[in-house]
């Protein structure tokens, strides 16, 4: 009986302490190929059993560690240089070890969805995967994420080192960002991803910071009210994902698309109709129709392409979709519309032969089906550019069937706005990194805000020192990508709520360390995601150099100084400029107004390095100017005034006149 004891004994302290490692656990942005921040003390930490000691060893250096009452442990490692690969072990019953660890520049990438665009999106993005060969560079991608209060982990990731197979999920601009910086610097970058499209600055800044605000003051209590009466936002999240869960049930029950399996099997050609695409549907039967859409395209593939990871690419639809090729899904927008259609077929679910491509569609009286006019953008290519670059052309003959009528399909359940609530992205994307020593931060945000640009002349700087705060790094700095160019054209000079909101951007540059990257000239006031994302980051990797990097050789954007009136001309000093060009034969983009605050176009002339002189013969007593103070400023006004390092000058205005986002709240 006693042996049995020792026995038992002996097998529950080997469980226990089996356990016990197990749960000596770090977030999940410590992990193997990690990038840690030189030049300030390396810290590690995570959680145990209270009161558990255990061993780690850093770069050959063993510590203690003891985990406190509450079960937080934390060890710390003298500041480094750049370098690496490195080591970390924790040594317990059950060890385990990170591995390729490198000491580096860290940044944070945040924002919505165009810091959110993936490599896979940007321009060129075959040729840019193909040579995205910088394992120097890695990326962590933190999931999104609410919370009702502030988190200390993400959910599971982990790096990614910078390769072909791995760049095409990186942040398009966060990626051109640290490529740049590597170039420069030669040391290792690391980029932690931290963006969800659609979302407002609100979202991304801390009760505590928001609660001081006085348009959201009344917004931070209702909310902490709700998460004390049992409705958070985790409550809600799980009430929506039901909901949806149900809708979609019943949905696919009811749709003989899903019942029948359209997207797998071969269906009789007759039960199909054709039409020839791309086509804006005029001349079909379903120009009129609301409901499902399916669409069914038949191509063929060479033994050797087949082995191959390709691309689909049907660029900008006007509906939302699920897409499945050879019966299997390989992604869906059921989020936005319109939005360009990019998507990855994988190697694994092509073949030899013939493939097919089948897309429902939730379709809308009159949209047509394709948006595009060219031919070219309906294609398949290579994800990684081989020497024999392949491209398979999707125009021509598509078939469609009809559906689930729209007046068939199931109530939609109520969602709840989620994202839009205050704090929720601060509390489960930003509070879990604050621990973290890092290089600064990098913000492509304010779409979703522009209708509320003089509000964020206040929230913008709301944030960052928010974010400053809760790191106590001191005032690291902080780059903002300027809005790019979206809207309608405007034939005569307008008031426009992207140009308010790029001036609220630009006021954050009365912030320490802080810089601005515009942008307006590399969008598309077609789409509010535009693909050149190469400028932008490279922009934004030069304002770093200035204000992380102390490199005073560089300039950047020309910026407005300040203004005279002399006679019938006003005098516009720029700074941060060697030089001022025209890109063009003449200088466009400048509005005048005189007492009566009416602004028409005016001419420009450059004088000197850095001033320009603006006069109108229908403008006698000027009062005011404005430069590139649109939607589309290239596009609407041609705004072409270049420092003659080629970059764009920021938009501005020299008056302080009421803007029609002044009580927008």
């Amino acid at each position: 009986m006693v042996r049995i004891i020792v026995i038992l004994s002996f097998l529950i302290i080997g469980t226990t302490g089996g356990a016990y490692a197990q749960k000596i656990s770090m977030p999940a942005f410590f992990s193997s190929n990690m990038v840690l921040q030189r030049e300030k003390p390396v810290v590690f930490r995570g959680s145990a059993p209270p009161k558990a000691s255990f061993a780690v060893t850093f770069n050959g250096r063993k510590q203690k560690v003891k985990a406190d009452a509450k079960g937080e442990w934390r060890v710390q490692y003298p500041a480094m240089e750049a370098g690496g690969p490195y080591t970390f072990t924790v040594h317990a019953d059950s060890s385990y070890t990170f591995t390729g660890i490198l000491i580096g520049d860290v940044w944070i990438c945040s924002g919505q969805s165009n810091m959110e665009w993936p490599v896979l999106k940007a321009l060129n993005a075959s040729y840019e995967i193909r040579h995205a060969d910088y394992p120097q560079i890695r990326s962590f991608t933190v999931a999104r994420k609410v919370a009702s209060s502030p988190l200390h982990n993400t959910a599971p990731a982990s790096w990614q080192v910078c390769t072909p197979q791995e760049a095409a999920a990186f942040t398009a601009v966060g990626y051109f960002f640290a490529r740049e910086l590597y170039q420069q610097l030669n040391v290792p970058i690391g980029i932690i991803h931290s963006s969800w499209g659609g979302t407002s600055i609100e979202a991304w800044t801390s009760l505590e910071a928001l609660h001081q605000h006085a348009d959201f003051r009344g917004k931070v209590d209702t909310f902490r009210l709700a998460v004390k009466q049992q409705r958070s936002v985790e409550v809600l999240e799980r009430e929506n994902i039901a909901a949806n869960a149900k809708h979609w049930e019943t949905l696919q029950k009811r749709d003989p698309g899903f019942t029948e399996s359209w997207y797998r099997t071969k269906q009789n050609s007759g039960d199909w109709r054709k039409f020839a695409a791309p086509d804006f549907g005029e001349d079909h039967a379903f120009v009129k129709y609301a409901g499902s859409i399916w669409l069914r395209k038949t191509f063929r593939l060479t033994k050797d392409i087949a082995t191959r990871d390709l691309v689909l690419n049907l660029e900008t639809l006007n509906d939302y979709d699920i897409t499945y090729c050879n019966g299997i899904e390989i992604g869906r927008n059921i989020t936005w519309a319109p939005a360009r259609r990019i998507y990855i077929v994988p190697k694994a679910v092509l073949k030899a032969g013939e493939n097919t491509i089948v897309m429902r569609l939730d379709h809308q009286p009159g949209n047509g089906l394709f948006r595009t006019h060219d031919s070219a953008d309906l294609r398949l290519y290579e994800l990684i550019q081989s020497d024999d670059a392949v491209a398979i052309p999707l125009d021509g003959a598509w078939e469609y069937r009809f559906g689930l009528p729209a007046n068939e399909y199931p109530p939609k359940p109520i969602m709840f706005p989620l994202t839009s609530h205050t704090g929720v992205l601060y509390n489960g994307m930003i509070a879990p990194l604050s621990g973290l020593a890092i290089k600064g931060f990098a913000w492509y945000q304010g779409e979703t805000n522009a209708g509320r640009a003089y509000q964020y002349r206040s929230l913008l700087p709301l944030m960052i020192n928010d974010w400053r705060t809760q790191f106590k790094q001191g005032n690291v700095p902080f780059l903002i990508v300027q809005t790019s160019a979206h809207g309608k054209l405007t034939e005569e000079p307008v008031d426009n709520t992207w140009a308010e909101l790029r001036e609220a951007q630009a006021m954050a540059l009365a912030l320490p360390n802080t810089a601005v990257a515009v942008s307006h000239d590399v969008g598309d006031p077609y789409d509010v995601h535009p693909a050149q994302k190469q400028a932008v980051g490279k922009r934004l990797a030069l304002e770093a150099l200035k204000v992380a990097y102390g490199r005073s050789d560089i300039y950047t954007s020309p910026r407005y100084q300040s203004s005279e009136v002399e006679g019938d001309t006003v005098v516009i000093y720029f700074t941060n400029a060697k030089g001022l060009q025209a890109r063009g034969t003449k200088l466009k983009g400048f509005a005048i107004a005189g007492p009566d605050k009416k602004f028409v176009w005016g001419d420009a002339i450059i004088r000197g390095n850095n001033t320009v002189h603006v006069y109108s013969k229908e403008i006698q007593k000027p009062v005011a100017v404005r430069y590139a103070w649109a939607g589309s400023p290239v596009e609407s006004n041609g705004a072409n005034l270049y420092s003659i390092d080629g970059f764009p000058a920021m938009s501005f205005r020299t008056d302080v006149w009421d803007g029609i986002t002044l009580n927008k709240k």
